[in-house]
């Protein structure tokens, strides 16, 4: 099969027209510790995803959008893929030029010039770009270039007409319209874990910013009051259940659009037993125990001290439970990376739930508890596991797991 063969084969694999496809474009990123996440997510582009549509369609008709998901059963994720720059040309060859891109562009890759060559040598109407790693008062380098999701939903606005004309697809005028709008919906939760599902709620209504300047979730001052009152009652009461509650009030609001569809036969299952939910995608924060064989060979007393502080756990209302660290230095540290796993767990998450449009919940951290039930699972017990004297003991391990795991 020859480049041109390969070529039409690909075009085929392209989802509708009118679908947005986020592209990383970074240096190859040498490889990290289990413990630490991939360099490629340590940012704020997933974030950026969330607060912009998969699909050109979804700015005025979101509802109709998601209806039309749901109704073919199809997967629609965020089409979102990073290429390393070394091998940019390449990909820019393969790509179609009747699809809206927007390329997030590393400013630190050490082939920048390159990088902006080729993306201006390529360029049309239907690409857009936003630098990171910028300084905020540089110039911009590339046509197209935004500064921030209210700025990208702008020029989408726009430039809908001729957006439309370069894909080949009859324009139909795109109206920005939040289409849900009973009170109370759009209240921005200050808790973190609740925010994705918040954002992804936003998303299937129509509710994006289309104005310059990244000012973030609007909140107001009851709001303020009422997330200061919370962060009290959770450190009051660390074993209630308050915190996550708001997680599930977020991810009412998600499955909300799916039973409407049921309730009002717009969407009729295949089989009488088949779910019209969407799963719920889990996230359970864990601190592997490999780290204590990383601590034991390094022999640097400073990082045996930050990173043995990370063996922490929570309580059912996300309080932290574990020794201090010793110093500035080691909380600071700790933060930042504490910060930068719970951050790439709740992007991954997000970019799993784009698929079907499924809630998220962030369980509590756990650790050192769980590590002897989750001991009889590691590699080097696979013979004891498949033993078939150890079946019953087997089960009864599983099931102890089980419990743990339902007590958060």
């Amino acid at each position: 099969m020859d480049a041109l063969q390969m070529h039409d084969r690909l075009q085929y694999r392209f989802g509708q027209r009118s679908a947005i496809y986020y592209v990383l474009v970074m240096d190859e990123q040498p490889k990290t510790y289990s413990f630490l996440p991939p360099v490629e997510f340590q940012n704020q582009i997933i974030r950026f995803l969330s607060f912009v549509p998969k699909d050109l369609l979804q700015i005025s008709n979101s509802l109709t959008y998601f209806e039309l998901i749901q109704r073919n059963g199809l997967d629609d994720p965020y089409r979102f893929h990073v290429k390393f720059s070394i091998n940019l040309d390449e990909y820019l060859k393969f790509m179609p030029n009747n699809r809206p891109y927007l390329f997030f562009v590393d400013r630190k890759s050490s082939k920048i010039d390159e990088v902006i060559r080729l993306l201006t040598a390529s360029h049309t109407g239907l690409r857009f770009y936003y630098c990171f790693n910028d300084s905020k008062d540089s110039l911009p380098v590339l046509p197209n270039q935004v500064n921030d999701t209210g700025h990208f939903m702008k020029l989408l606005y726009e430039k809908q007409e001729e957006l439309f004309d370069l894909m080949g697809i009859q324009y139909q005028a795109l109206a920005p319209e939040a289409a849900i709008g009973w009170k109370g919906f759009y209240d921005f939760p200050f808790f973190v874990p609740a925010q994705s599902n918040y954002r992804i709620a936003s998303a299937v209504t129509g509710n994006f910013e289309y104005v310059n300047g990244d000012k973030g979730d609007a909140v107001t001052e009851k709001q303020v009051i009422s997330h200061a009152e919370a962060a009290k009652q959770g450190f009051t009461d660390p074993k209630a259940f308050t915190r996550q509650q708001q997680i599930v009030e977020q991810a009412d609001k998600i499955d909300f659009f799916a039973e409407t569809c049921f309730d009002e036969g717009l969407i009729k299952p295949v089989h009488e037993i088949e779910p019209f939910l969407s799963p719920m995608i889990l996230v359970l924060p864990f601190q592997n125990p490999d780290i204590r064989d990383f601590l034991q060979e390094s022999s640097k007393p400073e990082i045996r001290e930050y990173l043995s502080d990370l063996d922490f756990e929570q309580t059912e209302n996300y309080i932290h439970q574990g020794r201090p660290p010793k110093s500035a230095e080691a909380l600071l540290f700790n933060s930042q990376l504490i910060g930068l796993k719970t951050q790439f767990l709740d992007d991954i998450a997000f970019l799993h739930s784009s698929f079907t449009t499924a809630p998220i919940v962030r369980l509590p951290a756990q650790g050192k508890t769980m590590y002897r039930n989750l001991s009889f699972f590691r590699t080097e017990a696979a013979g004891r596991i498949t033993a078939p004297g150890n079946r019953a003991k087997v089960l009864k391990t599983i099931q102890t797991f089980g419990h743990q795991l339902w007590r958060l």
